[in-house]
């Protein structure tokens, strides 16, 4: 748990620092996935590069969002929820889900935009498999690194650095 925490905060420091610059070497997105056992969801939190994000997106749909006023609205929120389906992908059991982005926040300090998925009337119990593939990005930077944490059923965490030449993980648990 404390090598979790600490790459967490290198991270979060890294994402940090380099947000004080325009150009930023880093390509880095996070990934957390909570199941809420409670309540049965599974929410999934994306925490991208705000410049290289929109970027991308704009590229992808030939497009002029602008995400840095308007990643709440109607449209934009959409095309996120479709870009975010077609490079995160989530199988319970061999089953595809289908995920919903909620909300997008805008995070000044980090220079990132964290968008909120979620997936209501779920049951994840012991002795099942996850697969989760996270190829975002891999298309526009060479150096891109996707890091994947999972909280399942409170006490099962781990955490995935995922790299264009492995980029999908099994869990089970």
């Amino acid at each position: 748990m404390r090598k979790l925490f600490l790459k967490l905060s290198l991270i979060t420091i890294g994402l940090s620092f380099f947000s004080f610059i325009n150009l930023h070497p880093l390509k880095a997105t996070s990934t957390r996935f909570t199941y809420n056992d409670s309540t049965k969801t599974l929410t999934i939190d994306v925490e991208v590069f705000r410049d290289d994000f929109q970027n991308c997106l704009n590229k992808e749909y030939n497009s002029r969002y602008d995400l840095f006023r308007f990643y709440n609205e109607k449209e934009p929120l959409q095309a996120v929820n479709n870009f975010l389906n077609k490079y995160i992908t989530i199988q319970l059991n061999n089953k595809p889900i289908i995920l919903n982005c909620i909300k997008g926040e805008n995070n000044d300090d980090k220079n990132s935009f964290i968008f909120t998925m979620m997936l209501e009337k779920i049951s994840i119990k012991a002795k099942q498999k996850l697969q989760v593939s996270n190829p975002i990005l891999f298309n526009y930077f060479s150096k891109q690194t996707n890091l994947v944490v999972i909280t399942i059923l409170d006490i099962k965490q781990k955490m995935y650095q995922l790299n264009k030449d492995k980029f999908t993980e099994i869990i089970e648990f």
